[in-house]
């Protein structure tokens, strides 16, 4: 049977299959403790935790390894509400996944969340938040790199140099881009976050990382 369906979950890559068999037969120890035993699993995440950190050109500390997009969405939303502080606005897509805008709507309360729109291009709409910072400035822009449901590339690029004219935050869920994308995500002054899963390039089920940006 033919799969199409990746944007929702890719098959488990035999590599990483092997590399997961490997790790759970012979490092399964707790890699925070002092024995061989943990010892060993501490150099196998150490290993891919530098991994990862080498294909996005950030520094090893920057990545930190989570059970998927979900818990990292959450986690770097509800801190970056604790930092911004009352009376702050977070300005959302209106396409973004559900664990970024219900992420949102908690932690920084529904009067504070923005829906940014989208053409019918299914693209942000950058005219609109040229135009609205102009007027009021949020904290934190969240915009997903590419679409899960209709696999649109989001202009990241374009929408980075604006948050970084503007002095605004920009995180980025990036589950669909990471492995998929042509070349490096690229962390360039605004960006100061992005999540990635682990399921959607052919990785196991269940884990994932929050990769913060330089100055977070």
């Amino acid at each position: 049977m033919a799969y199409f369906d990746w944007n929702a979950t890719a098959p488990l890559l035999p590599a990483a299959r092997r590399s997961w068999l490997t790790a759970i037969d012979t490092a399964w120890g707790n890699p925070s403790t002092a024995y061989r035993t943990g010892a060993q699993a501490k150099v196998l995440l150490d290993e891919a935790r530098a991994s990862i950190a080498d294909v996005l050109d950030v520094k090893t500390e920057q990545v930190i390894f989570t059970s998927g997009a979900t818990e990292s969405n959450n986690a770097f939303i509800r801190e970056a509400a604790r930092r911004a502080g009352t009376g702050a606005e977070v300005w959302i897509s209106a396409i973004e996944h559900p664990s970024v805008r219900e992420a949102a709507l908690h932690w920084w309360g529904k009067d504070k969340v923005v829906e940014i729109p989208v053409s019918s291009s299914g693209k942000v709409d950058l005219d609109w938040i040229q135009e609205r910072i102009s007027d009021s400035k949020p904290s934190l822009i969240c915009v997903m790199a590419v679409n899960n449901e209709t696999g649109v590339i989001q202009p990241i690029d374009e929408l980075n140099e604006l948050c970084m004219e503007a002095g605004i935050q920009l995180f980025s869920d990036a589950v669909q881009w990471f492995g998929k994308g042509p070349g490096k995500f690229g962390f360039r002054q605004a960006i100061a976050g992005i999540s990635l899963s682990a399921h959607k390039f052919g990785g196991p089920k269940g884990m994932g990382c929050l990769v913060l940006g330089d100055e977070w």
